[in-house]
């Protein structure tokens, strides 16, 4: 007898996720509610408002975005605990953009009885992303803008500015947190009353702090109002403005301390004061490799561009392709500390476009235009987007001189603003504004063309032979919070061999 066998195959098909678009209020009243009911990969769109909330992403791999941006759209956090809390290892497809983040005062992480994170705290291996938000008016004893422990997050296109601590790091602590990356965040007018005014970093290594401003920080006791590597720090400091923050003690534009290492490339460290080190200092058992950068108008008691020092083991600095005022005699080298000056430094005014207001780009007749080591490049661009090398040399500080629109003033209604364009001398400059952004630009024979339709153009003279052309400009009285005029300009005459379309800047009402 044969027996016939029959086989029957279930073939498993996988029903694929889809992803859900949720709004506020629309859909849920509140966010935490909406975060409650979402699932990973959903995005919820927040419109503009108030929302007094605290905000727990509870593990979910979700987007979180405003639909109008950040000024239009705040969470009040009412002295309640963080705003935004990732505390169940939350990843990169976290996504926290766009929101005023105020009014926290931080989390009670036990076993600890302070508390962390007034903005944002990130804990339990959580590394989400945090991007284009205002964190600002936060309070906490630890981190007051943003905390991380044994976390690991990105933090890009933030303006993190009057954060308060009554411990350390008042706009971002980053503590036992490896992998961080910190790019093209303004973080300002933060303040504590022991260490870390602006970026306190402790245990940390693989640390990328890139593109930043960093001005006005106050560090009322200790350890840098700019940026703080403490305690085996590892990591690069690369196209920042670090200027005009304060310390009692040591370090107030940057502060290597305890056995931690940096390396410097590209960054404009200016008028910063301290006791001891105004633009930077190295200490106990730690070293730092610098070139490409700027220490002008940095003061102190005791070294006012740099001080290396040791009260335990000897610390060391390697400088070179760099601008230093007063040269070697600026540097406090204590004994047994070691400082290898190389050949190409400069001690020559950088020669700015308008330091008093802030202004670090170069003018054309600078000395650190083209005098720059293209071998210790880091990145391919400067702190504003700009092409890294432009005629063949780099130049030195954050700042690469390069066809580039930007504006300077505080934009309200019926206020005052400077729009500058950067180019080189005697090329006319045409400027034009619009109502909307293309997405994705329009390829054009000069570049890419941002806005489209064009309400205004006009001709706004020719650039100056400092390369940089100023066209005053009053703000409507009649516009509101919240609108923008996204504005791009073409240097040179249409048609013209030589001619270059700028980036997009977009101008935003506060």
């Amino acid at each position: 007898m044969r027996y016939i066998i029959t086989f029957i195959v279930c073939l498993v098909v996988p029903i694929p996720a889809f992803s859900s678009t949720i709004v506020v209020p629309d859909d849920y009243a509140t966010i935490q509610a909406a975060i409650d009911q979402s699932a990973n990969g959903d995005t919820i769109i927040v419109k503009p408002g108030v929302y007094v909330e605290n905000i727990d992403f509870i593990g979910k791999a979700i987007t979180l975005e405003s639909e109008m941006g950040a000024v239009v759209t705040k969470i009040d956090g009412n002295q309640t605990g963080s705003v935004v809390v990732f505390q169940k290892g939350e990843n990169v497809d976290s996504i926290l953009d766009g929101f005023t983040l105020t009014n926290g005062n931080g989390t009670l992480i036990p076993p600890s009885l302070s508390e962390y994170g007034g903005g944002i705290c990130c804990y339990n291996s959580s590394s989400p992303m945090i991007l284009n938000n205002i964190i600002t008016g936060n309070n906490a004893d630890f981190g007051g803008g943003i905390y991380a422990e044994f976390s690991s997050p990105s933090i890009s296109g933030n303006r993190i500015t009057q954060n308060t601590t009554t411990g350390e790091g008042a706009a971002i602590l980053c503590y036992y947190s490896d992998d961080i990356v910190i790019d093209d965040n303004v973080i300002n007018r933060n303040s504590t009353s022991e260490w870390g005014a602006g970026v306190e970093l402790i245990h940390s290594t693989s640390i990328t702090i890139v593109g930043n401003i960093i001005t006005e920080n106050v560090a009322v006791n200790n350890g840098s109002g700019g940026i703080l590597f403490a305690r085996d720090c590892t990591g690069d400091i690369t196209n920042n403005i670090i200027q005009g923050n304060t310390v009692a003690s040591f370090g107030s534009g940057i502060d290597i301390f305890f056995n931690s290492h940096a390396t410097l490339t590209n960054n404009t460290v200016c008028g910063n004061s301290a006791n001891k080190g105004g633009g930077l200092s190295c200490r106990e058992n730690s070293s730092v490799a610098i070139n490409n950068t700027i220490f002008w108008g940095n003061t102190a008691n005791v070294g006012p561009q740099m001080f290396l020092n040791t009260s335990f083991a000897p610390s060391s600095a390697t400088i070179d392709y760099s601008d230093v005022q007063g040269g070697q005699a600026s540097v406090h080298l204590a004994s047994g500390c070691s400082l290898s000056w190389g050949s190409s430094m400069i001690d020559s005014d950088p020669l700015f476009v308008d330091s008093v207001y802030e202004d670090f780009h170069l003018t054309y007749d600078s000395p650190c235009r083209d005098s720059g080591d293209n071998s210790a490049i880091f990145e391919t661009v400067d702190f504003e987007g700009d092409p890294r090398i432009v005629l063949g040399t780099v130049d030195m500080g954050a700042d690469e001189l390069y066809y580039h629109l930007y504006h300077t003033g505080i934009v309200i209604p019926g206020g005052n603003i400077d729009l500058k364009v950067v180019g080189y001398p005697s090329a006319p400059v045409q400027l034009a504004w619009g109502r909307t952004v293309l997405d994705p630009p329009l390829a054009t024979q000069h570049g890419e063309l941002h806005i489209w339709p064009i309400v205004w153009f006009g001709y706004a003279g020719k650039i100056p032979s400092e390369g940089v052309l100023v066209k005053p400009v009053t703000i409507p009285s009649s516009w509101s919070t919240g609108d923008i005029a996204p504005m791009q300009a073409l240097i040179g005459p249409w048609g013209g061999a030589h001619s270059q379309l700028t980036n997009l800047n977009i101008v935003t009402v506060e």
